[in-house]
C-alpha cells in the first residue's frame, strides 16, 4: 500500500472510488438509548419522492432541441481590397477583411476569455504579435489597435438597431463613455441592404483590459437578425468593435482601416450554431427554464449554452449524458468571464447537477458542456430558475448521479436513495471549499447508522467504496460539516464495487527514466516525479503483455487531476503529452482498465522550462546593468539572512520595453513574479521579508521575449 506523504488525503480515491470507507461506530457516539437513528419517515429535513422539487432532475415539461431558427440575417458584401484578407467563416457565423500583417488571436481565448455583458467574442484580431500579447494579459495598451467580431443571443431592447446600440450602451455604465451618437450604416448585399447601427465610445467593453480601457477608442457596429424571429430567447445580434488609443485613431488612420473591415463584413446564419475558439467550441443556443434540450459533442469540440438572468436567482442545472462512455463536465461562466463552478463530479454515464447555484449578478451566463477524454456523444441538459432555493434540506439522489450543492453554516443536508439488498453502492463527497471539513453519515431504512466518515481534514473527501447494502429500502445520506461551518460540496452515488483495492508506490521517475513494473489484479500503480513550471511532458506506458488494457493519469501537486489517456486497445501503448503548470511534486497514475494483472513498461521524458542563464551576484544598494538577448533569462544571486526587509526594482532600458521580475527562494521555488506596469516603467517588490537564510535569486526576463536592457537594485528597508 502507499505511504502516508501523498495519499493519505488523496482525491484520487474520489475519482477512482479506490479507498474504502466505513467504520464500527463507537458507543460514545451512540444516543442515550443505546442508538444512533434517523427515522426517515418522521424527519422533516428528509426529501422523498412524493415532496415537490425534492428530485434533483427536474421533471421536464417538454423535451426538445433549441427553438428553429429564423431567417437568415443578409449577407454584406464588399469588394476585395489589395493585401487584405478575409477572415472568420460560415462556422463562426460572420466575416470580414483585416490587413495581412494583422495576427489572429481567436485560437489563444478560451470560452471564459471570449465571454462579455456584449456576447460572445468568435473572432479576434490584433494588428501586431506584441498587442495580441498585451491583450490577452490584460496589458494597458501603448500603442496598437485590435478588431473583435461577437454574436449575442441576449434580448435586445427594440427591433431598431440604433435604439437597440444606445440603450445597450447605456447598460454598460460608467464603463464606457459616449464619443458619438448612433446612427444608422447600411452594407450593400447584390441588390439589397442591410442597416445596422454603429457608436463610438471610450472604453473597454470587452473586459480585456485591466485598465478598464483608458484612453482607448472603439467603434462599435451592431446589426440584427430579422425583426420577424420566433425564437423564444430573444433576437440574436452581430456586433464588431474595432479599437485603438484615441491619441493614435488619426495619426495611424485607424479610422480609415476600421472603415474598410466595416465595409467588408459578412453576417451568416447564426441561429444553426456557431463556433467560437477557432473550432473548439461550437455555441448550441440558449436554455430555457423549465425545458430539457438535447445536444451533441463531436470530437475534441465542446458545446457553449447561453441563458438570461434578469434579477437574483437560484438556478440548478441537471447534465445527463444518453452515451454511458461520455464523462461529462459542466462549467458556469458570469457574464463577466469568471468561472463560477466546474462540476465533474460523477464518472462515465454519471449524471452531473449544479443545485441551487446562487446568480447575483443580471445577464447572460455561459454553458459550457464538455467530455474529459474528448470523446463524441450525445446529452441531455435542462435549466431551472427559482427565486428561492429548490434543495435547501437536500433531496432526492439516484445512483449514476453527482449533485453539486451548498451546506448553509449550522444546518446539515439529507439526501434519500432506493436500494435493494445485497447491492454495492460507492459514495464520494468532496468539499468544494478547502476550508470545510466534510462529515458523511449514511442510515438504513430502519434508521441506523451503517456509515460514519470524517477521516480526511478540511477539504478533504470522504469516501464509501463497494459498500453491501444489507436490506431493501429508503437510505439516507448525511452531509454535515465540522463545527457547522458550511460550505460548496459535491456528492456522488453510483453502484458497484471498487474497481481497484490497492495502491502501490511504485517510485520515483526522473526525466529521461524508463522503468518496468508488475500490475497486480485491481491494482493501481502510483509514480513521483519534480516538474518545473512551463517542462513538456511526455509519458508513455507500454503493456508487455496484449492483454493489458492501460490508463495513465496525471496529478498537479495539489492532488487535482490534470489529464488523463485511454485511447487504445489491449496491448497498445498509451501516451500523454502535457505542459506543466506549475513547480512541485507530480504524480503519474497507472491502472489497468478491467483490473488484469501483468507487466509494463513507464516512460518520462521532458522538454524543459527555459533555463535562466546566470548574469551575475548582487549586493544590497549596488545597482546593476544587464543585457537580454530574445527570448533569454537572467539569473542574479544574492545572499540574504532571515528577517531582512528589502525592496527590489527592475528598472527597463527604454520606453518600448516590458520587464518582468521574478523572486526565488534557495530551493528555486517561484516566491513572487511581478508584471504590473506597462512597458518603459519599474516593476518593484516593496518591503519583502526574507523567511530564511540562504542564497536567493532574482530573474529578469521581457514579457515580449524580445532583445533589451535593464538596471537591477536591492535595498534595505530603513
Amino acid at each position: 500500500m502507499m505511504p502516508n506523504r501523498i495519499l493519505s488525503s488523496i482525491v484520487i480515491g474520489v475519482l477512482l472510488l479506490t479507498v474504502s470507507g466505513c467504520r464500527t461506530i463507537p458507543e460514545d457516539e451512540l444516543l442515550p438509548d443505546g442508538t444512533d437513528e434517523v427515522q426517515l419517515s418522521n424527519t422533516t429535513p428528509v426529501a422523498t419522492a412524493t415532496t415537490p422539487k425534492a428530485t434533483v432532475t427536474p421533471t421536464p415539461r417538454t423535451t426538445d432541441v433549441p427553438p428553429p431558427p429564423p431567417r437568415p440575417t443578409p449577407q454584406p458584401t464588399s469588394s476585395l481590397i489589395p493585401d487584405w484578407e478575409r477572415v472568420g467563416s460560415k462556422s463562426s457565423g460572420l466575416e470580414f477583411s483585416v490587413p495581412l500583417s494583422w495576427v489572429s488571436l481567436t485560437d489563444s481565448i478560451d470560452t471564459a476569455a471570449a465571454t462579455s455583458p456584449l456576447g460572445l467574442t468568435v473572432l479576434l484580431l490584433a494588428d501586431s504579435q506584441r498587442t495580441g500579447r498585451s491583450l490577452l494579459a490584460g496589458k494597458e495598451l501603448n500603442e496598437g489597435a485590435f478588431a473583435a467580431g461577437l454574436i449575442s443571443n441576449q434580448t435586445l431592447p427594440a427591433s431598431d438597431p440604433v435604439t437597440a446600440l444606445t440603450q445597450l450602451m447605456a447598460d454598460q455604465g460608467t464603463a464606457v463613455t459616449l464619443l458619438t451618437e448612433a446612427q444608422l450604416v447600411k452594407a450593400d448585399v447584390g441588390s439589397d441592404v442591410v442597416v445596422g447601427a454603429s457608436i463610438d465610445i471610450s472604453g473597454d467593453p470587452l473586459g480585456f483590459l485591466d485598465s478598464g480601457g483608458e484612453g482607448l477608442r472603439t467603434r462599435l457596429l451592431l446589426y440584427l437578425s430579422d425583426s420577424d424571429s420566433s425564437a423564444q430567447d430573444g433576437r440574436t445580434a452581430t456586433l464588431f468593435l474595432f479599437s485603438a488609443l484615441a491619441d493614435q485613431w488619426e495619426v495611424n488612420r485607424y479610422g480609415e482601416i476600421f472603415d474598410q473591415m466595416a465595409a467588408s463584413i459578412i453576417i451568416h446564419d447564426v441561429q444553426t450554431g456557431y463556433t467560437l475558439s477557432g473550432g473548439d467550441a461550437d455555441v448550441m443556443g440558449s436554455l430555457i427554464d423549465g425545458r430539457v434540450l438535447s445536444g451533441e459533442l463531436t470530437e475534441g469540440v465542446k458545446n457553449v449554452w447561453t441563458f438570461t438572468v434578469e434579477s437574483a436567482s437560484y438556478v440548478t442545472l441537471s447534465l445527463e449524458p444518453e452515451d454511458d462512455i461520455l464523462d461529462l463536465t459542466l462549467t458556469l461562466i458570469s457574464p463577466f468571464g469568471q468561472t463560477i463552478a466546474q462540476i465533474d463530479s460523477g464518472y462515465a454515464g454519471d449524471t452531473e447537477v449544479a443545485a441551487d447555484i446562487y446568480l447575483m449578478e443580471n445577464g447572460r451566463y455561459v454553458v459550457e458542456v464538455s467530455d474529459f477524454f474528448g470523446l463524441a456523444g450525445h446529452y441531455k441538459l435542462s435549466l431551472t430558475i427559482e427565486d428561492e432555493p429548490q434543495y435547501t434540506n437536500a433531496g432526492v439522489i439516484r445512483p449514476g448521479q453527482a449533485i453539486e450543492s451548498e451546506l448553509p453554516v449550522n444546518a446539515q443536508h439529507v439526501w434519500t436513495f432506493e436500494g435493494a439488498a445485497g447491492s454495492l453502492i460507492s459514495i464520494v463527497l468532496s468539499p468544494r471549499d478547502s476550508q470545510m471539513d466534510a462529515i458523511l453519515n449514511m442510515f438504513g431504512p430502519d434508521g441506523s447508522r451503517l456509515v460514519a466518515l470524517d477521516e480526511g481534514f478540511s477539504g478533504d473527501p470522504e469516501v464509501v467504496s463497494g459498500f453491501e447494502l444489507p436490506v431493501t429500502g429508503s437510505y439516507a445520506i448525511r452531509v454535515s460539516s465540522f463545527a457547522d461551518n458550511g460550505g460548496r460540496y459535491a456528492l456522488s452515488l453510483d453502484e458497484g464495487g471498487e474497481a481497484t483495492q490497492n495502491f502501490y508506490d511504485a517510485g520515483d521517475l526522473l526525466y529521461g527514466d524508463r522503468k518496468s513494473e508488475m500490475l497486480n489484479s485491481n491494482e493501481a500503480h502510483a509514480w513521483f516525479f519534480q516538474g518545473r513550471l512551463g517542462d513538456e511532458v511526455r509519458i508513455v506506458v507500454r503493456p508487455l503483455t496484449d492483454i493489458l488494457d492501460l490508463e495513465v493519469w496525471l496529478f498537479d501537486p495539489a492532488i487535482e487531476r490534470l489529464t488523463a489517456r485511454d485511447e487504445f486497445a489491449a496491448g497498445d501503448t498509451e501516451t500523454l503529452e502535457f505542459t506543466l503548470p506549475q513547480e512541485g511534486q507530480y504524480l503519474i497514475l497507472v491502472r489497468e482498465f478491467f483490473g488484469e494483472a501483468g507487466s509494463y513498461e513507464i516512460e518520462l521524458s521532458a522538454t524543459p522550462a527555459t533555463v535562466p542563464e546566470f548574469a551575475g551576484r548582487l549586493s544590497y544598494d549596488e545597482p546593476v546593468d544587464g543585457t537580454l538577448a530574445p527570448q533569454q533569462m537572467a539569473l542574479w544571486l544574492f545572499t540574504a539572512d532571515e528577517a531582512d526587509a528589502l525592496n527590489f526594482t527592475l528598472t527597463p532600458g527604454s520606453d518600448s520595453e516590458d520587464m518582468v521580475l521574478i523572486l526565488q527562494d534557495p530551493q528555486g521555488n517561484t516566491v513572487i513574479e511581478v508584471d504590473d506596469e506597462p512597458a518603459g516603467q519599474s516593476e518593484t517588490i516593496s518591503g519583502f521579508i526574507i523567511p530564511a537564510d540562504g542564497q536567493w535569486s532574482l530573474v529578469v526576463k521581457s514579457f515580449f521575449e524580445e532583445a533589451g536592457t535593464y538596471s537591477l537594485l536591492i535595498q534595505r528597508v530603513q
